[in-house]
């Protein structure tokens, strides 16, 4: 026998038979299977514990003493932070192990974890930033501004940061992992499909005579502020409703001369979003001019007031579908002309009011209170006479009257229902249709009108 061949018997000798190895592996094997079940064992065995019902009656009890029997009656270990001291009186009756956990702990403004057969209890700030992770999750928002939003989150982010994304109305929040719950509640508070309201707005100018006829109950009441700057008198806000339809009554006052409509505007705005309606005119403001050192004018800066009347309107929807309405209306009135260093500059007199009001869906607000005083032009006239061209002059005669006429505000909010909205929206694809086949037909005749010329060119 050579070197070679003892060296292979050696080695298939010392190798262990397939029969070994088999039985080998079925003892490792069953090995682990039985570990595995001790494992599951006391995993049920602990969660039975867990769901176990249990008594407790606490009075003046220390709390980390409090905590230390909680923990006994399901069989666990517990740690508790250094930080936490004090007393407990609590009585708790047919409660499981995890329930008597949160009341304990959330009462006493702790947090705990249970890692294997150990509870760590400690401050809630202490737990998230040594037990939780931190998460980034995208909130894609449907219907609202997702800077709003945010503003309604920040006291919900600790430790964190909540970016936005104006291109898809997203917000990025960045957070530990049970801050989530509570964010997710808001956001889907927040982010509801609010519906529009339609503002039917009428500024008018009645004399008190005019006021009484039109008869309005000016018996509702508002929380509001007044304030006034320059010479006109401080406003008294009043504020009422009229239960029938007013345009008529106002027309008639407007023919017989004791009404003046200034603006009868209609505009549509969604429910907790601010509209604005502005009626006037602006004038030129110098606000800055530069010189050169011989005296000569470089440049001016120049910026616009407006005179008139700025109305800011916020309407808001209740569940009974009633409407608040904050309301803004500031009157700039132009006084006259003052020079001053050379250049002219105007006075002019502010008028602002302030009021929340709750009024019926359609129903008819009154504001008033706004007392102006102006000059108005007034005609009498022999009848007939009066109208004749040019001799028409010699039986008529002008007046001038300074008369003080109160400006009131008509206010009718009606809310959009889906079915109005859509109806709308038809309507207005049917008019665009209708508009866009008008403009289809123009643009053929005129193809035809052109080709039917040049053919009478050639010919």
């Amino acid at each position: 026998m050579n070197l070679k061949s003892m060296v292979q018997i050696i080695r298939y000798e010392n190798f262990p038979k397939k029969e070994e190895r088999v039985i080998k592996r079925k003892r490792i094997n069953q090995l682990i299977l039985i570990l595995l079940l001790l494992f599951l064992f006391n995993f049920t065995g602990q969660a039975s514990y867990q769901q176990e019902k249990i008594n407790l009656n606490f009075k003046e009890m220390d709390l980390i003493e409090a905590f230390r029997i909680l923990a006994e009656t399901a069989e666990m270990n517990i740690a508790t932070d250094s930080s936490i001291e004090g007393k407990i009186t609590l009585y708790l009756d047919n409660v499981s192990f995890l329930e008597a956990m949160d009341i304990l702990t959330k009462t006493n403004g702790l947090s705990y974890r249970i890692i294997h057969n150990t509870i760590f209890v400690a401050p809630t700030e202490k737990i998230k930033k040594n037990y939780e992770a931190k998460l980034t999750r995208v909130f894609k928002l449907k219907n609202s501004d997702p800077e709003k939003i945010k503003e309604n989150l920040d006291h919900l982010i600790d430790d964190g940061a909540i970016k936005i994304n104006q291109r898809t109305n997203s917000l990025i929040i960045t957070t530990y992992e049970s801050n989530f719950d509570q964010i997710e509640e808001t956001i889907a508070a927040l982010d509801y499909s609010r519906r529009q309201i339609a503002l039917q707005v009428r500024f008018e100018e009645i004399s008190h005579t005019g006021l009484k006829e039109l008869g309005v109950n000016w018996e509702l009441s508002g929380e509001g502020k007044t304030g006034d700057s320059g010479s006109s008198t401080t406003p008294n806000l009043k504020i009422g409703n009229l239960n029938f339809d007013y345009s008529i009554s106002l027309e008639a006052l407007e023919t017989s001369g004791v009404a003046n409509v200034l603006a009868n505007p209609k505009i549509t705005t969604i429910e907790g979003e601010e509209a604005n309606i502005n009626i006037g005119d602006e004038i030129p403001i110098l606000t800055n001019k530069r010189t050169s050192e011989d005296g000569d004018e470089v440049s001016q800066e120049i910026e616009f007031k407006n005179i008139g009347i700025d109305l800011k309107i916020t309407p808001k929807i209740t569940d009974e579908d009633s409407i608040f309405i904050d309301l803004q209306p500031e009157i700039t009135t132009f006084l006259e002309w003052v020079e001053i260093n050379g250049s002219r500059y105007p006075t002019v007199s502010i008028k602002k009011v302030g009021t929340k009001v709750k009024v019926n869906n359609g129903e008819t607000l009154a504001i008033g209170g706004l007392i102006q005083e102006k000059e108005y032009e007034t005609m009498s006239k022999v009848p007939l006479l009066g109208d004749l061209p040019i001799l028409g002059k010699l039986f008529s005669q002008k007046n001038f009257e300074n008369e003080k006429r109160e400006l009131i505000i008509f206010i009718t909010p009606k809310i959009i229902n889906d079915n109005e909205l859509e109806s709308s929206t038809e309507k207005q694809r049917e008019k665009e249709s209708i508009e866009n086949n008008k403009k289809e037909n123009i643009s053929l005749k005129k193809e035809l009108d052109d080709k039917e010329e040049l053919l009478l060119v050639s010919s």
